[in-house]
């Protein structure tokens, strides 16, 4: 395990999901590739040998970046003070 390097306070933990990706016009999706979650902020990572296998299997088209993704947060929308309860 080790720390993750997005918010700095979580442990990665191995596990498996499903790699999503549109390339150009297709989804690709790939079951059961490796992955790191992050237990705190749910950041997921790749290993540099799982990186290469995706490029391998999806080719150069998909051009892999060794950088992590530009996070985008939404604003949460103004509720005019009222909480959920009001909302029911």
């Amino acid at each position: 395990m080790s720390l993750c390097p997005d918010c700095r306070i979580g442990t990665l933990h191995e596990t498996t999901t499903t790699y999503v990706r549109r390339i150009g016009d297709m989804l690709v999706t790939l079951p059961n590739v490796l992955t790191w979650v992050c237990d705190i902020c749910g950041e997921h990572s790749y290993d540099e040998d799982t990186l290469e296998r995706l490029e391998t299997l999806l080719g150069p088209e998909a051009s892999f970046s060794r950088e992590p993704p530009t996070r985008r947060h939404r604003r949460p929308a103004d509720t005019g003070g009222r909480s959920l309860r009001d909302w029911t």
